[in-house]
């Protein structure tokens, strides 16, 4: 199997910068949804994470 990457230039790097966030964000989604918590307690865990990214942009 073959994999291809295409490397981000100057014109696309936000775009690059959004995809990797996006996916990034999709697997924290997934363990916090894994989680055997309660689901009330998943959305705290969410919101709390919400809440740490924006006090902590990186």
């Amino acid at each position: 199997m073959n994999f291809y990457i295409r490397f981000p230039t100057d014109e696309n790097i936000t775009d690059f910068e959004n995809r990797c966030a996006e996916f990034k964000s999709y697997l924290i989604i997934e363990k916090i949804k894994s989680l055997n918590i309660s689901e009330s307690d998943k959305l705290k865990t969410l919101q709390h994470f919400i809440s740490h990214l924006q006090e902590n942009p990186m």
